[in-house]
């Protein structure tokens, strides 16, 4: 098991399809937990594994309400141990969510590709 905290700042400044140019602030904070199963190998330096988990991500406008939506995640990873305690780990995940915005509400998907390293106690 695994948690997940990410805060991302971020501005936007253009021209809408209506004419009028935009400027504006946002922030997204995402949360959750997921569940990792490492696949059976004979390989003991290289490790597969499928992750799965639940959240929530909240937008905040710089004018206007912040929005909190529910999301789910799936992913698929590689660790590639460097010491019996340290590896190496690739990873990429779909994190899944409906937004509501101007009346409607869609579904949302979200890809997140990493790298970084994993710990393990010996």
């Amino acid at each position: 098991m695994e948690g997940t905290l990410a805060y991302a700042p971020s501005s936007f400044e253009g021209t809408s399809t209506l004419g009028p140019t935009l400027s504006e602030d946002m922030n997204l904070l995402m949360y959750g937990l997921s569940l990792l199963y490492t696949i059976p190998s004979d390989n003991p330096l290289m490790e597969v594994f499928l992750a799965s988990g639940i959240g929530a991500k909240t937008h905040s406008p710089s004018e206007g309400d912040a929005q909190t939506n529910a999301l789910g995640n799936v992913g698929l990873g590689l660790r590639v141990w460097l010491s019996p305690s340290m590896a190496l780990r690739f990873e990429g995940r779909d994190y899944i969510s409906s937004f509501d915005g101007e009346g409607e509400s869609s579904l949302r998907n979200d890809l997140l590709f990493s790298v970084g390293l994993s710990f393990s106690p010996m």
